[in-house]
């Protein structure tokens, strides 16, 4: 099998996934141009790339199939490159990442026990060390009880007169720190195997509807009285090299 074969074998095998992915019967319809102009959409750089890749990619195999019989003439000779690119596409498409494999595990998270007595003063010292804004509050079966941010001190502040702050703890703030008590951030519960693509769609919808998800929660069966197995922010996806998107 020469470059030129080989690369329409991983092009059909690409469309073949695209398809399933979309669900997408109708073969007079392009599921490369669907993939290439959902990921311009994102705005994101690297999927911009990605998207310029593929649609070279695209134009390239009309060529060879549609314009001129230039596999038969050998033209043309597909680089390596190429063809291992797209055997990676095929690779990431077949074999998704999951919401426990791109999680922040639970042993790394830093987090506060909802009775933690620890002056606020102290644990704010340690997020600003470690440059976190959110963090979660759990109780002792490491069920989510809450998220402690800024926003919390500024709510519990608004409604209590004569807050000594060098006095305040987090059970003093627990009327403000559920995840239903946040007036401008948002939270979620996912399954452990939600697929990547699905936790990027969530926090796209909320960035959609003016939203601003902060945090997902992943659960064995993606229920919020389940301990949690990890978190995610945004920037997991992005580390973890996600960038084919819906």
């Amino acid at each position: 099998m020469n470059s030129c074969d080989k690369f329409l074998a991983l092009y059909n095998e690409l469309d073949d996934i695209l398809r399933e992915k979309y669900h997408e019967r109708d073969r007079s319809k392009s599921v490369i141009v669907r993939a290439v102009n959902d990921l311009n959409r994102t705005g994101n750089s690297e999927y911009i790339q990605l998207a310029k890749s593929l649609n070279m990619i695209r134009v390239l195999r009309n060529n060879l199939i549609h314009e001129l019989d230039m596999n038969s003439l050998n033209l043309i000779e597909i680089t390596s490159e190429t063809l291992e690119e797209m055997e990676k596409y095929i690779v990431t498409l077949r074999n998704p990442k999951t919401a426990k494999t791109i999680c922040t595990p639970l042993k790394d998270i830093y987090s506060i026990k909802f009775d933690d007595t620890s002056s606020l003063e102290s644990i704010i010292r340690v997020m600003r060390e470690k440059g976190f804004s959110q963090v979660p509050i759990l109780n002792h079966q490491n069920l989510v009880k809450g998220v402690f941010s800024p926003n919390v001190i500024f709510d519990y502040v608004s409604k209590v007169d004569g807050v000594d702050l060098e006095k305040l703890t987090i059970n003093d703030l627990k009327d403000c720190y559920p995840l239903d008590k946040h007036f401008s951030e948002s939270y979620d519960f996912v399954k452990e195997d939600m697929i990547e693509e699905e936790i990027d769609d969530l926090f796209a919808d909320a960035y959609q509807e003016n939203k601003k998800l902060v945090m997902v929660f992943v659960t064995k069966n993606g229920k919020n009285n389940e301990p949690i197995v990890g978190i995610i922010v945004i920037k997991d996806l992005i580390s973890s090299g996600y960038y084919l998107d819906k």
